[in-house]
C-alpha cells in the first residue's frame, strides 16, 4: 500500500540501453543510467527550478518562522564543544595540511572518494562494528531512486544516502 503512488519501474529494450550507452562519454557517466552527470543535474542550475518546485508546494528559502529555540540553542551548543579528532585520521595536525595539498585541483570523484568517510561515517560500517541502534539503516552510493514520488521529471541519483529497511517498517 506504501508504494501505490510511487512511479512504476519502466523496462527498457537492450538496444535502447546500447545505444544510450554508446553515446556517453565515459568519464563522466554514472551506473544508473549512463547520463552524464552534468545532464542530469542542468535542471538544478537553471534559474526557473525554484519556481517549478514552487508549483508543487516545496520551497527554498529561509522560513520567515525562523529557526525554533531548541534548534538554535543545540547549534550554537555544538558550536561550542570542543570537537575531538579520530585517532588514525587525516584530520590529525601533522596531515591535515599534506591531505588539503593532495585532493587540490583534483576532480570531484577523487575529493569525495579520500574525504566523505572521513566526514561522514558509513552507517552500515558503524552497524558492523557494534552500532546496533544503525541496524536499521541501508546506504547507496549513486543509486538512482527508481521507486519514488517524481516532484519534476529528473530522476533523484544522490551521490550518497542512508535510509531505512524495508523492515524497519514492519
Amino acid at each position: 500500500m506504501a508504494n501505490i503512488l510511487a512511479r512504476k519501474k519502466s523496462t527498457t529494450s537492450r538496444s535502447r540501453k546500447n545505444s544510450d550507452a554508446r553515446s556517453v562519454i565515459a568519464s563522466s557517466t554514472t551506473p544508473g543510467d549512463q547520463k552524464p552527470r552534468e545532464a542530469k543535474s542542468a535542471e538544478y542550475r537553471d534559474p526557473r527550478y525554484r519556481t517549478l518546485l514552487a508549483t508543487k508546494s516545496s520551497f527554498i528559502e529561509e522560513s520567515e518562522l525562523g529557526i525554533t529555540t531548541t534548534t538554535k540553542r543545540e547549534y550554537l551548543r555544538l558550536l561550542d564543544d570542543e570537537a575531538e579528532v579520530p585517532a588514525h585520521s587525516l584530520f590529525q595536525d601533522d596531515l591535515f595540511k599534506r591531505t588539503c595539498r593532495k585532493i587540490q585541483d583534483r576532480n570531484e570523484a577523487k575529493v569525495v572518494q579520500d574525504i566523505t568517510r572521513l566526514i561522514v561515517p558509513s552507517a552500515e560500517t558503524l552497524a558492523t562494528y557494534g552500532a546496533t541502534n544503525l541496524q536499521c539503516l541501508i546506504e547507496s552510493v549513486n543509486e538512482g531512486w527508481d521507486n519514488y514520488i517524481p516532484v519534476t521529471k529528473t530522476r533523484p541519483q544522490p551521490d550518497h544516502a542512508v535510509g531505512f529497511r524495508r523492515e524497519a517498517f514492519t
